[in-house]
């Protein structure tokens, strides 16, 4: 994990390109999002199979810079990998800023609800309803 700046400007072109470009955004990155989302809320998401599928948004920025602009972009599959590493940085570092993983990159209990189905989370607030309830039967006896 190298710091942006001791990285080289063919890597954060790339990186500017893909967040820069609204097609990407909403084809690629937010699915994306929501996709680690999902995994770190039933708790098997994994950095470097994140890192992974990461890469496939650098080789759309990659493929769409060569349609729009020619084949002069041509970035390594190493330099695509940096970019792969700081996407996924940058997902991890917004998930601890939202609250979704912890310092430690553990899901939070906001992420774990949040991954829940529907019938998941109306058991889960049915029983926490309930624990309440017996919690104040208690204290009231």
């Amino acid at each position: 994990m190298k710091p942006y700046d001791k990285r080289s400007w063919e890597v954060k072109e790339l990186k500017l390109l893909i967040d820069n470009d609204a097609d990407l955004y909403r084809q690629r990155y937010e699915p994306m999002v929501k996709n680690q989302q999902q995994k770190l809320g039933k708790q098997v998401y994994n950095p470097k199979l994140s890192e992974k599928m990461w890469k496939y948004l650098a080789d759309a920025g990659n493929k769409k810079f060569a349609k729009d602009y020619g084949p002069s972009g041509g970035w390594t599959p190493n330099d695509r990998r940096e970019v792969a590493e700081m996407l996924r940085d940058d997902f991890e570092e917004e998930m601890k800023s939202t609250g979704f993983m912890r310092k430690d990159g553990k899901p939070t209990q906001k992420a774990i609800q949040h991954a829940m189905t529907k019938a998941q989370k109306k058991k889960f607030l049915s029983q926490r309803k309930n624990k309440l309830t017996q919690r104040n039967l208690d204290r009231n006896s």
